[in-house]
């Protein structure tokens, strides 16, 4: 093996570095229109370098394709299985706020008043009711096969959502002994762009639609 081929690659930002430095030498024997000429060029490569390392990575985001109403899997209780997953997006919208509201009681200024929440919060602006958004992750649980009885939901209000935002409930089964009735549930909630809003987990009765 030659020592070229041990040598590891060259980083973009390394190779611009070098070429500079040599077009720096190189002005001393040369023109100096030349060597001007060779830096700029150097630098705008370690420009165009650093830019491109800058750039953020395009992710996939759970849920960005799925429908705004997600239909109800087929199949039994039976049916469900440790891997199966739901996903149920909708959008948080000035009515949903209000008329999750007028059910629940909550007039929280927090939710309602602009002023309120600039002043007095961190949030810049009023936000949805947390319990609205984990409403999602409950309409998402009614599309398993059979259905499906809350035993237990714990939750983790990550990040705030607002009114306009699109919301995906993803849900996974991780737990589903032989032999029992229930299920045990990975709950996550992420906006459109990937941000994850709610995070937890959900213990639920599988029953039959039909008796």
């Amino acid at each position: 093996m030659t020592d070229e081929q041990r040598l590891p690659p060259m980083s973009p930002i390394l190779s611009a570095a070098l070429v500079l430095q040599a077009a720096m030498l190189r002005g001393v024997s040369n023109s100096f229109a030349a060597g001007a000429s060779i830096q700029r060029a150097a630098t705008e490569q370690m420009h165009e370098s650093v830019t491109s390392l800058a750039t953020p990575l395009a992710l996939p985001v759970a849920g960005r394709d799925a429908q705004p109403e997600a239909t109800k899997l087929p199949g039994t209780p039976a049916d469900v299985s440790v891997g199966m997953e739901v996903l149920y997006t909708r959008e948080v919208t000035d009515g949903e706020v209000e008329a999750f509201a007028e059910a629940c009681g909550d007039r929280n200024p927090l939710h309602f008043d602009e002023a309120y929440a600039q002043r007095n919060t961190s949030f810049g602006g009023p936000i949805a009711h947390g319990l609205l958004t984990a409403s999602f992750v409950s309409a998402a649980l009614s599309r398993l096969p059979g259905v499906a009885i809350y035993l237990d939901q714990d939750l983790h209000f990550v990040k705030p959502v607002r009114r306009g935002d699109v919301v995906t409930a993803h849900l996974k089964v991780i737990e589903r002994p032989a032999g029992k009735p229930w299920a045990r549930i990975q709950t996550t909630c992420a906006l459109a762009d990937g941000t994850v809003v709610l995070e937890g987990h959900a213990k639920v009765l599988l029953l039959p639609e039909k008796a």
